[in-house]
């Protein structure tokens, strides 16, 4: 695949395995280093994509199951009033970021 932007090094590609919360077949769920709010995490699609609507449906749905255990567990554990979960999708928008994170956070 050839890439829309740099991504070298991608912190993404290069993260420990012990940071990882959930680790599924299209996606990684993780807190995140550089947090906008409290109980902030990532969910990264494992293939480097110029958005995540680049990628079909199944592939795009597979990459939000992940959000679904964040938000279970953060609903569970700290018991919010709410949460928000979204995308970043430009380039523009990744100005520190390498690909496409789904962000979800209480």
């Amino acid at each position: 695949m050839k890439y829309a932007y740099a991504v070298d090094p991608c912190p993404f590609c290069a993260v420990l395995s012990d940071r990882i919360w959930i680790a599924a077949a299209h996606a990684i769920a993780l807190p995140d280093v550089f947090p906008v709010v409290d109980r902030h995490a990532l969910v990264v699609p494992r293939k480097h994509l110029a958005s995540i609507y680049k990628s079909g449906i199944l592939e795009q749905t597979a990459i939000w199951e992940p959000v679904d255990e964040v938000r279970r567990r953060f609903l569970t554990g700290f018991k919010p009033d709410g949460l928000n979960a979204g995308t970043t999708d430009s380039r523009r928008a990744l100005h520190q970021v390498q690909r496409d994170p789904a962000r979800c956070h209480t």
